[in-house]
């Protein structure tokens, strides 16, 4: 990354030294493109968005220190050209290298929701197959032995009771087909739906939800759904509450709960089926960050935070 960094330093400094020579503004159209490789280098090793455009402007910063040390000092046209020329290529490679950041995070999300189906589907045959089939033999037990049949039918019931389970389970971790309008107004549908105090769990929505696509309103909602399903299931947490922020470049969320807390071990995948190993990757699927913080009796907190492209990004590129 810090290499690429360099090249296009070095692509910068030709265009100022081309501005001058011809006495106008210009960028080398040939070499623009290759500011895409920044952005790509930057999603592929897992680098935030924001850290990207920081380097971007830290760039500006650096050059225009070195071009115009003192600026309470009289600036000559050139110095003028220098900087125009200086914000012109910097802000244009910027807008590309953002750009393919993020056609290389949603390609990497793509890849993740299409193993996350692969990985469903082998439970499905796996698990389900498994247990149907000692269902089924169950029952041809029952068949042949009915002086035992309240005992089987008892078990049977057992065995279809952990499918029903499954199913529910299963079906929570599939994609939404369609896009959620309002993250508040899903969750608080959701919250309604479950056998829990009104007052229990609180949600707060900050922000214009309109300006971030339906698709991340949905994983977002998808995300919290599964914090709260945890909370209920495992919390044993008297109140809860959720806040969402969207902001210009990124979207935040914080799941607080005053349960009985655990402590947090360093592979999330050892704490078993309470799905915070899932969410983890979903949100670095997202090239977000995901962070965790609980103790013993302290309760739980979840920090989520994921860069996005607003509508007007979308509109203005």
């Amino acid at each position: 990354m810090l290499n690429e960094c360099y090249v296009q330093l070095g692509y910068v400094l030709a265009d100022c030294t081309e501005t001058m020579r011809l006495g106008r503004v210009v960028v080398n159209e040939a070499k623009l493109a290759l500011a895409s490789v920044m952005g790509m280098a930057a999603a592929n090793a897992g680098i935030p968005l924001d850290e990207l455009t920081h380097a971007w402007s830290s760039m500006f910063d650096s050059l225009l220190e070195h071009l115009w040390p003192d600026p309470a000092a009289h600036t000559s046209d050139r110095q003028l050209l220098t900087i125009r020329s200086l914000q012109h290529s910097i802000a244009t490679r910027s807008r590309i290298s953002n750009a393919w950041y993020q056609t290389v995070a949603i390609h990497r999300t793509e890849q993740a929701q299409t193993a996350e189906r692969e990985r469903i589907a082998r439970e499905l045959h796996d698990w389900y197959g498994s247990n149907l089939s000692l269902a089924l033999r169950r029952l041809e037990l029952v068949e042949l032995d009915h002086g035992d049949s309240a005992d089987y039918l008892e078990q049977l019931r057992v065995v279809l009771s952990d499918l029903f389970t499954g199913t529910r389970r299963f079906a929570a971790g599939l994609r939404l087909e369609s896009p959620v309008n309002s993250i508040r107004s899903a969750l608080q549908s959701f919250v309604n739906s479950l056998e829990v105090e009104p007052s229990s769990i609180e949600i707060f929505v900050k922000g214009d939800e309109r300006s971030i696509s339906g698709h991340m309103r949905s994983e977002m909602f998808i995300l919290l759904r599964e914090a709260l399903r945890n909370i209920i299931a495992h919390a044993g947490a008297p109140s809860a509450f959720v806040m969402v922020e969207v902001s210009a470049g990124q979207i935040g969320a914080v799941i607080k709960d005053s349960g009985r807390g655990f402590a947090v071990p360093d592979d999330l995948g050892t704490l078993g089926g309470t799905g915070l190993l899932s969410m983890k990757e979903r949100v670095e699927n997202l090239s977000g960050k995901f962070v965790l913080t609980s103790a013993p009796n302290r309760g739980t907190r979840i920090n989520i935070w994921i860069p996005v492209r607003t509508e007007l990004d979308d509109h203005v590129n």
